[in-house]
């Protein structure tokens, strides 16, 4: 039982989305800051 629960895990983290790999530039920008900080790049950014 404990071998398939091991398995099943795996199979999981092996997946893309589990991982979160497949997030676009914007979430990840969400995430990783504050709105602040978000506007102040876009602001870079849009010029």
């Amino acid at each position: 039982m404990s071998s398939n629960n091991n398995s099943n895990k795996r199979a999981q983290l092996a997946d893309p989305d589990q991982l979160g790999l497949n997030i676009t530039l914007d979430d990840y920008f969400q995430k990783l800051l504050s709105s602040k900080q978000k506007k102040k790049l876009e602001k870079l950014f849009l010029k």
